[in-house]
């Protein structure tokens, strides 16, 4: 899919008059520039260390994990995600640790827990909290097209606008970390409006939407980062509950008709992406999961990921909308 969305890129800046592109990637920059953002990154690891100081002044579970954490050595950059990575686990663990003996951990213990979901967390945070761009790079615009062309397309261009601007006035082609968020909030922005002209039961949609992307907004920025990298889903469980009152599925159930149609508005405008027959929790069990669209993941800062969601009844749901 990259290679077939890239080659629809560069077809189409080719075709432009105002300035040569072969290759759209070459214009959007993919690494950040460490050093524009130092001060941040050092800000973060004196926060992070200040936290792990307050730790030691509680109890001495984690000495051998904070010692590891003295030794980390890397750019500012490498520092920071390490450091923040390391709070991550240690919050978790001093969640769990209420219920055990407070045993002395070692290094080997951490080294286990780290892991790519807690370091992608710990990017994520880092980017959130100290003002670092996160939505940039060809990898990320990829991600954020949603597996839908037209989608990819909309960004893109708003991108290749802001290279013909750029060539109009003279300035650099190449468009900065920073600048990208800022062109990709903007689109959001304005994808977001639209959603009030265009998709039917459109305020009951957009009180769901909301309603979503906050509590995936919270649940993803809680402070042991329990659904790393963070929740972008919610999940309606298929096969019925046994209960004392023997109701209608609500997927027929005409007391939801209002929850079937958000719903239904929402696939068919690529505002929700479904995975159904998702296993989750006892044998047998099986959901129906929905994933906020990319671009709307921009909105609530949340990361482009998958397999982080929360289970929610069509009751919670219906009583969002009405």
């Amino acid at each position: 899919m990259k290679n077939i969305l890239l080659n629809i890129a560069d077809k189409r800046s080719k075709l432009s008059n105002e300035v040569q592109i072969d290759s759209f990637q070459d214009y959007i920059q993919t690494d950040l520039d460490e050093n524009e953002y130092e001060a941040n990154f050092l800000k973060s690891i004196s926060d992070s260390r200040e936290y792990l100081s307050k730790i030691t002044s509680i109890t001495n579970r984690y000495d051998d994990w904070i010692s590891y954490a003295d030794d980390i050595t890397g750019t500012p950059y490498e520092m920071s995600q390490k450091l923040k990575a390391i709070q991550i686990i240690i919050s978790r663990d001093s969640n769990k640790s209420q219920l055990t003996f407070d045993f002395p951990l070692s290094v080997a213990d951490i080294k286990d827990k780290i892991n790519s979901t807690i370091n992608s967390a710990a990017e994520l945070f880092v980017a959130k909290d100290y003002s670092i761009p996160y939505y940039y790079g060809i990898d990320k615009m990829v991600k954020l097209s949603s597996a839908n062309i037209e989608q990819f397309i909309n960004f893109a261009a708003g991108l290749f606008e802001e290279i013909l601007s750029r060539n109009v006035v003279g300035e650099e082609l190449i468009i900065k970390a920073q600048r990208q968020e800022e062109i990709i909030k903007k689109l959001t922005d304005e994808k977001w409006t639209e959603i009030s002209k265009i998709v039917p039961f459109s305020k009951s949609v957009i009180k769901f939407l909301i309603a979503f992307g906050e509590m995936a907004h919270k649940e993803t920025y809680k402070m042991n980062a329990p659904y790393a990298p963070g929740v972008t889903g919610i999940g309606i469980k298929l096969n019925k509950t046994p209960s004392l009152i023997d109701e209608e599925p609500w997927i027929t159930n005409q007391r939801f008709d209002l929850l079937r149609n958000v719903l239904s508005s929402c696939v068919a405008y690529n505002l929700i992406e479904i995975e159904t027959d998702v296993n989750q929790g006892k044998k047998g069990d099986k959901w129906m999961v929905m994933y906020l669209n990319r671009w709307l993941c921009n909105k609530y800062n949340l990361p482009y990921t998958y397999g982080g969601w929360r289970p929610r009844t069509p009751d919670d749901l219906l009583k969002i909308i009405i």
